[in-house]
């Protein structure tokens, strides 16, 4: 299926985005930097279509053997399981986990809404509330220049896991995902937060989490959000995932 006709952000354009920040992620955790705030706001796109990552205030180097960090980093909607159960020892899965937090967000886009705010931009020549206008539409009055990705407006593009509390954030997450045990996560009974008395949810199909995503897109993803850190896919292999087999190189230009 193919996600611009949900969404109205034409999926070769997703893409590109996801593309260029496994780029930037890569190369930071070549450098042995971990990024530890990875969300919209802290990314930074122009109307050429070119986004870069912003805002290291919380990166940290790391090396071997893992440091032991506070877990009191990452916006709660886009933390890592192993950081919302208390987990000290952390390395680049955490970034990977939020970045894929990301690329759901998306897709996830009121259609209805959408239709509307385009009919009002080609009338009045502006969108304020559409889903490419909270990506776009300031990078476009800038004339090239970079910009900061807004936050989630409640009516057209929603979070993954929106979460107003860390406990309420886990059972979302094993809402979707599973409530994970020893099979899927060895390991995680052991966590300083982790309650045998948790829920017990069984693991939604990405094809209904995500609709407009294609089997592509779900496998990807999937691997962004493994539960046990030691299995999630790194940047570097991230971007030979098929999903990018038709990345358009150089990014497309944005005609709003």
């Amino acid at each position: 299926m193919d996600a611009s006709a949900l969404t109205g952000i034409p999926l070769p354009l997703i893409k590109s985005y996801l593309f260029q920040l496994l780029q930037g992620l890569a190369f930071c955790h070549s450098h042995r930097v971990l990024h530890r705030d990875l969300k919209p706001q802290n990314l930074l796109i122009n109307a050429e279509g070119a986004i870069k990552l912003a805002d290291f205030g919380l990166a940290r180097a790391f090396g071997v053997p893992v440091r032991t960090y506070t877990h009191e980093v990452v916006t709660l909607w886009y933390r890592a399981p192993e950081i919302l159960l208390g987990c000290k020892y952390y390395s680049t899965a955490v970034d990977i986990w939020s970045l894929g937090c990301i690329f759901a967000e998306m897709h996830l886009v009121c259609t209805q809404h959408h239709a509307k705010c385009c009919g009002e931009h080609r009338r009045n020549g502006r969108h304020s509330l559409c889903p490419l206008c909270s990506y776009l539409e300031v990078a476009a009055s800038q004339g090239g220049g970079m910009t900061a990705v807004s936050t989630p407006h409640p009516v057209t593009r929603r979070a993954l896991f929106p979460g107003d509390s860390e406990i309420d954030q886990l059972f979302r997450i094993f809402r979707t995902l599973g409530t994970p045990d020893e099979v899927v996560w060895p390991g995680v009974t052991s966590m300083p937060d982790y309650k045998p008395s948790f829920p017990k949810w069984a693991r939604q199909d990405f094809s209904k989490v995500v609709p407009p995503l294609d089997e592509d897109g779900r496998s990807l993803l999937s691997q962004m959000l493994h539960y046990d850190p030691n299995k999630r896919i790194s940047a570097k292999a991230a971007l030979t995932h098929p999903f990018f087999q038709d990345v358009t190189k150089p990014v497309p230009h944005l005609r709003l």
